[in-house]
C-alpha cells in the first residue's frame, strides 16, 4: 500500500555532492527510492547520473555563464544570481513535471511547477530550507548598518511570498517559522510540519589536537553576514581590543570588501571570502553564530560535529545547542553578552567540555542518515491525509 505514494522532487542542489544542498537532497532522494516513492527528480546538477528518473533541465551554459554575464551587466549577488537559474529551472521543470505524481516536494521558490501541478490536483510541498524573515531582516540590517545590498536580493527573498498561495503544506526547518508562517501568513499549523536537519559526523571530525596555551581562535561562517548578525560580533570585538584571534569567513566580494572597509582595522581580525569547511573548523576552537535569522544553523550543528564549543543566538543555536551544555546562548544584537560569552570561553576546560559534550549530542540526535527517513516519513503522512 506504501507505494501508491509517488512524488516529482525539484532540488536546487547538486545532488550525491557534499555541496550546495547536496546532503540534504542526497538523503531525500535516496530514502524516497528506497521505499519506492520516487516518480522522478529534477536537479540542478547531480554527482551520479545513473539513477533512476534523474532530470538535469540546466545545460552547463545556461547554469553558469547566462548568471556570470548578468553579474557583470548587472552587478548582482550570488543570491541574485541563484534567482535566475531558479526561475530558468522553473519554467524547465515544469515541462518535465510528470502528472502521474501525487505529490510535487520542492526546495525552490518555483511558482510555474507548482501551479501545473495544482491544475492536475497534485498536493504541493515547499520545503523551506531559509527562514520567511530573511527579507524583513536582512533590509532592517542594511539600513542599520549602512551596507549596500546589490541588484536583486531583497527581491528574491521576497519570492517566498509568492509561493505561499500555492503551497498546500510546508516543511520547515526552524521552530520560529512555524510561528511566523501561522502568523504572518495565516497558515494553520496543521499545514506546516517541522524537521531537524541531519549532520554527518564522519565527515565533520574534530582536529586530532587542539592547543590549550595559546591564542583562542573564534570563527564565523556565512556568505549572509547581516541576516547573521556579524556586525554585532565585530562591535564586540572591538570592546575585548585582546589578544585572541577572529577569522571571518565565507562572505562574497562585495560585502567583503564593505565589511573590511568598516572593520578592517580591528586587531587579530582576519576576513576571508569562501573557504574550505575542513580548514575553517580546524583553525578555530570557538565557533559564534550570532544570527538573526535562520532556517536551521547547519555551520552551529558542523562545529558542534567538529567538538567545537559555540556562542550563538536562539536563532543560531537551532535545536541543537543548549545553553550551558554544549556553548553558550546569548540574546540577539546584544554586544555586551557577546563580550562577556567570549571571555568565559577563555577557560580551556569550559571549551573541552562544551566541544565534548556537542559531538555527542549530533552523534546521538541529529544523524544525516536519520534526516531522510524523517522526511519521507512527512511526505507519507501528508499522503494519507489527502488520498480520498
Amino acid at each position: 500500500m506504501e507505494n501508491t505514494l509517488k512524488v516529482t522532487y525539484l532540488a536546487y542542489a547538486n545532488l550525491f555532492s557534499k555541496f550546495a544542498g547536496g546532503p540534504e537532497a542526497s538523503a531525500i532522494t535516496k530514502a524516497l527510492d528506497d521505499r519506492g516513492f520516487l516518480s522522478q527528480v529534477i536537479v540542478l546538477d547531480s554527482t551520479n547520473k545513473t539513477i533512476d528518473n534523474l532530470t538535469m533541465p540546466l545545460p552547463p551554459i545556461i547554469r553558469w555563464v547566462v548568471p556570470r554575464i548578468l553579474d557583470r551587466l548587472t552587478a548582482v549577488s550570488p543570491i541574485s544570481m541563484r534567482y535566475v537559474n531558479e526561475r530558468i529551472l522553473d519554467i524547465t521543470a515544469s515541462r518535465y513535471f510528470s502528472p502521474e505524481s501525487n505529490l510535487l516536494l520542492t526546495s525552490c521558490v518555483a511558482p510555474k511547477i507548482m501551479e501545473k501541478a495544482q491544475r492536475h490536483g497534485v498536493t504541493t510541498i515547499f520545503y523551506a530550507k531559509n527562514s520567511f524573515n530573511f527579507y524583513s531582516v536582512l533590509y532592517e540590517e542594511s539600513k542599520r548598518w549602512e551596507i549596500q545590498l546589490k541588484t536583486g536580493e531583497l527581491d528574491y527573498l521576497r519570492r517566498y511570498d509568492e509561493i505561499v498561495s500555492k503551497t498546500d503544506y510546508f516543511v520547515v526547518l526552524s521552530k520560529e517559522d512555524v510561528k511566523i508562517l501561522n502568523k504572518d501568513y495565516s497558515v494553520r499549523p496543521e499545514y506546516i510540519y517541522h524537521i531537524n536537519l541531519g549532520i554527518d559526523v564522519e565527515q565533520f571530525m574534530p582536529k586530532r589536537k587542539r592547543m590549550i596555551d595559546k591564542k583562542i581562535v573564534f570563527g564565523f561562517l556565512g556568505m549572509s553576514p547581516l541576516r547573521k548578525g556579524l556586525p554585532y560580533l565585530l562591535e564586540a570585538w572591538k570592546v575585548l581590543d585582546w589578544d585572541n584571534h577572529l577569522i571571518v569567513a565565507g562572505l562574497p566580494d562585495y560585502l567583503l570588501r564593505q565589511f573590511k572597509k568598516r572593520w578592517g582595522n580591528l586587531k587579530n581580525v582576519e576576513f576571508y571570502g569562501p573557504v574550505k569547511a575542513k580548514w575553517f573548523y580546524d583553525s578555530i576552537d570557538v565557533y559564534v553564530a550570532p544570527a538573526l535569522a535562520e532556517g536551521q544553523p547547519r555551520a552551529t550543528m558542523e562545529a558542534m560535529a567538529c567538538e567545537l564549543p559555540v556562542i550563538a543566538t536562539k536563532i543560531g543555536a537551532g535545536e541543537a545547542l543548549r545553553h550551558k551544555c554544549e556553548g553558550i546562548i546569548v540574546p540577539e544584537r546584544n554586544v555586551d553578552s557577546l563580550v562577556n560569552a567570549m571571555q568565559k570561553m577563555s577557560d580551556p576546560e569550559l571549551r573541552y567540555r562544551f566541544g565534548r559534550a556537542g559531538r555527542q549530542r549530533i552523534a546521538k540526535s541529529f544523524k544525516a542518515m536519520d534526516f531522510g527517513q524523517q522526511f519521507v516519513d512527512i511526505l507519507y503522512s501528508i499522503s494519507l491525509i489527502n488520498k480520498k
